[in-house]
């Protein structure tokens, strides 16, 4: 989609999840979709190389606007991954994810599975209900040969709502264990992974790395909170095109199309669903906040995804 044809790839999925019956995921994980497939492609472009496959740092780098991400130590760390960076891990560790396919079991996060899609090019949107990640990407550390004991993931999180702010809450990812997700089976040595949380509707952007942990673990992780859409955080977000990830953004969130319209007709529909909002208009008919307390949707579609 970096080819030279001019394809426009957010223009696109806008006009499919606006024109069409096209599901957008129940936390914007399509838009996270479109974001990981764009740093892919773009890391091919830029790679040295005529290969698809790109190393991990090559495809982080075209993900995260992290001027420090290969001198990053984990944030959590066992005693032997203590002093090791990013570069070091992942440096020379290869990955080639061209799509993904929705899964219907939990059980399908471990690396019996994992490996067999890599054959595929493929990641994994997890099934529905599954606790702590929505999408997996696997790679393989530090060979280019397909082996099982190899496979190592990047688990990603995603949240659409404003409750979720630049500032990172721990216990999500507490919720995205590696081993407590199953990815490790019993007495096999794990592999480092790195965790991404996108609070996609969070503002202002910002980018945090987790700073590594007090004490040692039983795995290694490397972890990013990344908040809002803008290209100060996200490479394969140009300036020009912030109003129609807005748009996808605001898409993303179904249940507010029910209540599009002219003010007046906007406020009878959510005066007729009272409660179901923050929106006043869910409330005024029976209770008065205040104007101190007066309380908006926590998502609010703009032209600027930043504010």
């Amino acid at each position: 989609m970096y080819g030279n044809y001019g394809f426009d790839a957010p223009e696109a999925l806008k006009s499919v999840l606006e024109g069409f019956s096209i599901h957008p995921g129940d936390r914007g994980e399509v838009v996270v979709l479109l974001l990981l497939c764009l740093a892919r492609d773009l890391a091919v472009k830029r790679a040295p190389s005529d290969s698809r496959i790109v190393t991990v740092s090559q495809f982080m780098e075209n993900l995260l606007k992290d001027n420090a991400l290969k001198t990053h130590k984990p944030s959590v760390w066992t005693e032997r991954t203590r002093d090791e960076t990013f570069q070091m891990n992942f440096g020379d560790s290869w990955i080639h994810c061209t799509h993904f396919i929705k899964v219907h079991e939990h059980k399908l996060i471990n690396r019996k599975y994992l490996w067999a899609l890599m054959f595929r090019a493929a990641g994994i949107i997890c099934g529905n209900g599954q606790a702590g990640v929505d999408v997996i990407i696997p790679y393989l550390y530090k060979c280019k040969v397909l082996r099982r004991l190899c496979v190592g993931s990047i688990l990603i999180q995603v949240k659409n709502d404003r409750k979720f702010t630049g500032v990172p809450d721990e216990d999500l990812f507490l919720r995205m264990d590696p081993q407590g997700l199953g990815m490790f089976d019993v007495g096999e040595q794990p592999v480092p992974v790195i965790r991404i949380l996108f609070a996609l509707a969070a503002a202002p952007s910002s980018l945090t790395y987790m700073k590594p942990s007090k004490s040692a673990s039983t795995f290694t992780s490397y972890d990013f909170w990344c908040a809002g859409i803008n290209p100060d955080v996200l490479v394969p977000v140009t300036l020009g095109k912030l109003s129609t990830w807005a748009a996808l953004l605001q898409a993303s969130r179904p249940w507010q199309a029910v209540y599009t319209g002219e003010k007046e007709e906007s406020t009878l529909k959510r005066s007729s669903n009272p409660g179901a909002g923050t929106n006043n208009a869910h409330w005024a008919k029976w209770v008065s906040f205040g104007a101190a307390e007066d309380i908006q949707d926590d998502f609010e579609e703009t032209s600027d995804c930043s504010t």
